[in-house]
């Protein structure tokens, strides 16, 4: 869908609430949990329990929920965002859709909930690697510069072509063992590097690795290539886009990469999005 189509599709609150409700067929109430019907002439959706009788709007339990900003904003931040062809500040959706800093910073963070993927587990060959993200420090002995950074794990599946990652505190053998353990299949074939904390890998999985600090790249179809051209996309995105990241957010900002390069061969972003509304 390009622009033209979107405006000509959603000009209107009313246009964006109908479509909603096309998508939304099935309205849980938010008291007993019971399927709702909408009341003629009204937006309103009433239980059907008789002894409940809540009524609810279609926004309830949703991103919008609670929100004062025209629902037609809402969608047209859910397109940028969805379309942009590589990331979007929040002073850039302020300046697009007309509303203030702090009400695109959290109409933004809104919108990441939605990305947020709950991936099934992976099976075959998966890479698994680790990096650091954050400012730069002038102190590099003793570890300094982990101090100031926040450690990002990955996992990448070469037969889906699809990444799940999560934040931590710091690279300790047993975090990240939980982390393979809760995504990847046992028995599987695991490509990672030297570093010690993989060391027990081996007793549930094919485990080879790659020896970095003897300068190795590729043995074969052992690598981890593919992960590092990934994150250094999320660290240029984040030096260059948003400049700064909080340890608070880091997960939020982390989830929509994920979310950008698992659903890369998607046309119609804005819509996949609005289906998880």
């Amino acid at each position: 869908m390009n622009l033209i189509e979107f405006i000509e599709k959603f000009r209107t609150d009313e246009e964006c609430y109908e479509h909603l409700a096309k998508i939304k067929s099935k309205v849980i109430c938010q008291k007993c949990g019971t399927t709702m019907y909408r009341l003629s002439h009204s937006r309103k959706y009433q239980c059907r329990k008789f002894s409940c009788n809540h009524q609810q709007t279609l926004k309830c339990g949703t991103i919008f929920y609670r929100s004062s900003t025209p629902l037609h904003k809402w969608f047209l931040a859910m397109y940028f965002i969805a379309n942009s062809k590589k990331w979007l500040s929040s002073n850039q959706l302020a300046r697009q859709i007309r509303v203030t800093y702090k009400t695109a910073w959290r109409m933004m963070q809104q919108i990441r909930k939605l990305m947020k993927e709950d991936l099934p587990m992976f099976k075959w060959i998966s890479e698994v690697d680790e990096t650091y993200v954050g400012g730069r420090v002038k102190w590099w002995w003793n570890n300094g510069w982990q101090r100031n950074k926040t450690m990002v794990v990955w996992i990448l599946n070469r037969d889906t072509g699809k990444i799940k990652a999560t934040i931590g505190k710091s690279a300790t053998e047993e975090f990240l063992t939980t982390f393979i353990f809760a995504n990847v299949e046992k028995h599987s074939r695991i490509c990672s590097d030297e570093r010690r904390w993989y060391r027990n890998l081996s007793l549930c999985y094919q485990h080879d690795t790659v020896c970095h600090s003897r300068w190795e790249r590729a043995v074969g179809d052992v690598y981890t290539n593919t992960l590092e051209w990934f994150w250094s996309l999320l660290k240029r995105g984040i030096r260059w886009i948003y400049h700064r990241v909080s340890k608070q957010w880091m997960q939020a900002y982390v989830d929509e990469f994920v979310w950008r390069y698992n659903n890369r061969k998607e046309d119609n972003l804005f819509g996949l999005l609005l289906n998880k509304v």
